[in-house]
């Protein structure tokens, strides 16, 4: 890890607690929904307040037994995609086998697209912008992983992930939702503690019009593209890490959303393991099937920030001069902001608006 991300990191704590309960944000385009899911019948109704009294009491927060990211995306695990030298191996998985790692939108490749890209950087293609990322971050130790699904569709250029098959939608969003977009990402950076310099926001959005109304950036890169060279990355960095354990692994998730809740985490190193609360729900309930359980969308804040520390600190492409500190910081604070309003607007272009938030620190 290096020197400005280790000065930087967030302690650990023993004592993970929940903090705050923000009220649904209120406005959202997707079809994932905290009312219609209250609305289908009284058994959910009772479930999803079985799922708030087990998240008010912390007992699903858990230490990251791996080293890489993934998806905030709350459904079961299908297949664990686990790399081999130029090719991935496939291993079935149970639904309750867990493989605790850090989450954030789409997974870190993703969640640090939108950052380089706020940060005027990158290639004509996002697509070779996320192989140049996947090497640039492993070199300072951060690997990411990603997720394909049930509905998923090679025809349709469709990965089945929401935040990389709408990720130029997602930027637009934020755009045109910038004062929504603007206020809950305010709030989530509260817990980090860092002071946002006026403008950075700006900078943001701007750098995101430009690639937006750039046609050349997305006219050859859609959700099957991406993950194409998300997989090349994680084979590439795999090499290079020359670890004992896989260092990132791709998940393929079964069945539907049924996500009620939005879970957001700042305490370092941990997570908020989705396997664990889907085992309750079962204990309580044996005889439901998992399709009907309620799930939970996870979010990693501290892992946002991790991010944008190490995006800011990826050294000038072909150029022997290093940036000042004064630079790095800007690019950090603007990476930050970036990253945390593409959690919103993920959360906006996904759902409709009647999720509420979790926060624990």
């Amino acid at each position: 890890m290096n020197e400005f991300l280790m000065k930087n990191e967030v302690k650990k704590m023993d004592t993970v607690k929940l903090i705050d309960v923000l009220s649904a944000p209120g406005f959202g385009l997707g079809s994932i929904s905290y009312d219609r899911y209250m609305k289908e019948s009284l058994l959910n109704q009772q479930l999803a307040k079985e799922v708030r009294e087990i998240i008010s009491k912390g007992v699903c927060i858990a230490d990251c037994d791996h080293q890489d990211d993934g998806c905030i995306d709350g459904r079961c695990v299908d297949e664990i995609a686990i790399p081999e030298g130029d090719h991935f191996d496939l291993k079935r998985v149970d639904d309750n086998e867990k493989h605790e790692r850090a989450k954030v939108a789409g997974g870190g490749l993703l969640t640090g697209l939108a950052m380089f890209k706020a940060i005027g950087e990158g290639l004509v293609s996002p697509d070779e912008d996320l192989r140049y990322l996947a090497t640039s971050l492993a070199k300072q130790g951060i690997y990411c992983g990603a997720h394909t699904g049930a509905h998923g569709s090679i025809q349709n250029q469709k990965t089945d992930c929401g935040a990389n098959d709408k990720f130029d939608e997602i930027l637009k969003n934020a755009i045109l939702n910038e004062g929504s977009v603007s206020r809950i990402t305010k709030e989530l950076l509260k817990p980090l503690e860092n002071n946002m310099v006026e403008g950075v926001y700006q900078d943001a959005l701007h750098s995101w019009n430009n690639v937006l109304t750039h046609t050349d950036n997305f006219s050859q890169s859609n959700g099957s593209t991406r993950l194409d060279s998300i997989k090349k990355g994680i084979l590439s960095t795999q090499e290079e890490g020359r670890l004992g354990s896989k260092v990132s692994v791709l998940k393929h998730l079964k069945g539907n959303h049924n996500e009620i809740f939005v879970i957001i985490n700042y305490a370092q190193g941990r997570t908020f393991s989705q396997t664990a609360l889907r085992n309750i729900i079962h204990n309580h309930h044996p005889g439901l099937d998992g399709g009907q359980l309620p799930q939970v969308f996870a979010l990693d804040m501290w892992r946002v920030n991790d991010l944008a520390k190490c995006i800011a600190n990826i050294p000038k492409k072909d150029s022997p001069y290093r940036r000042t500190t004064e630079q790095i910081n800007h690019r950090y604070m603007v990476s930050l902001y970036a990253g945390t309003s593409f959690q919103v607007s993920t959360y906006l272009t996904l759902t409709d608006g009647s999720l509420p938030l979790f926060i624990f620190k």
